[in-house]
């Protein structure tokens, strides 16, 4: 599943047919909490945090011809045409100013 604040990433790391579930996870979903600046990662027992303090996050999806898929959260037609996802995550640095990174992921299965 796919929006532009959570994504679940599921793959067959180990090549042994089975989706594991529990750590190293084969299935793991992160999510970004509007209300409490959290970012989380959750490999299926229960969230972690990885980064607080973020005013803002958004995930973009990418198809072959670099155009975005709009429609979210992504149906499964369009999630199997993702080729790459744009992240772009606001947190305030120390002195509360606003600092923005963003990058891009190209699947490597794709």
């Amino acid at each position: 599943s796919a929006d532009s604040v959570n994504i679940r990433v599921r793959g067959d790391l180990n090549g042994d047919g089975v989706i594991q579930t529990t750590e190293p996870s084969e299935d793991v979903t992160y999510s970004f909490v509007d209300s409490t600046g959290v970012l989380s990662r959750n490999p299926g027992a229960g969230a972690q945090v990885v980064l607080s303090n973020i005013t803002d996050m958004r995930l973009t999806y990418f198809d072959a011809s670099n155009t975005p898929l709009t429609a979210l959260p992504l149906s499964a037609t369009d999630a199997a045409r993702v080729l790459s996802i744009g992240v772009s995550i606001t947190a305030e640095e120390a002195d509360s100013r606003p600092i923005t990174l963003a990058t891009r992921i190209t699947l490597r299965n794709r």
